[in-house]
C-alpha cells in the first residue's frame, strides 16, 4: 500500500535486489523467486514491509511455521513472541532490534512488517486492511 497509517511509502524494492536483501538478512538463501520490500517513513516513525510470493498457500504457510519454530527456539534476536489477531487476521508478533515485528500469510504471500514500536499497531492494522481490500500483486 502507499500508506500505513501516517507512514508514506518512500521506497519500493523488487525482484533480485529484494531477494538479495532478504537473504543477506538471514545469512542464507531463504526466499522464493518473487519478493518485494516497501519502506515507509514519516515524522512519526518508520516501517518496512517484506513480501514474498510462494507457489502456493501451503508453501507460504509451511515457511511461516518454520519461522515460528525458529523464533520459539530462542536462538534469534527476537523476544516477547506471541500469536494474536488483528482485524480478524491470525498474526505472529515479536520484538527485536528496537522494533515491533508482525508476520503472517495471506494466500501464497508471506508478509513481515518491521516497524517502530510507537506506530506499530496502526501500521499493522493498515497493512492487513490494505491486503484484504485489494488484490495482492507483486
Amino acid at each position: 500500500p502507499r500508506k500505513l497509517g501516517a507512514l508514506q511509502l518512500t521506497e519500493e524494492i523488487r525482484g533480485d535486489r529484494a531477494s538479495r536483501i532478504i537473504n543477506q538478512m538471514h545469512g542464507k538463501g531463504v526466499t522464493p523467486a518473487d519478493n518485494m520490500i516497501g519502506m515507509y517513513t514519516s515524522r512519526e516513525g518508520m516501517a518496512t514491509v517484506y513480501q514474498s510470493k510462494y507457489n502456493s498457500r501451503k508453501q507460504s504457510e509451511e515457511t511461516l511455521r518454520g519461522m515460528v519454530r525458529g523464533i520459539e527456539t530462542g536462538n534469534t534476536p527476537f523476544s516477547d513472541f506471541k500469536s494474536m489477531q488483528i482485524a480478524g487476521q491470525d498474526i505472529f508478533f515479536c520484538i527485536g532490534s528496537g522494533q515491533a515485528h508482525y508476520f503472517f500469510t495471506a494466500d501464497e504471500f508471506l508478509y513481515w512488517l518491521a516497524t517502530d514500536i510507537h506506530v506499530a499497531e496502526d501500521a499493522a492494522q493498515e497493512l492487513i486492511r490494505a491486503i484484504r481490500g485489494s488484490s495482492i500483486t507483486t
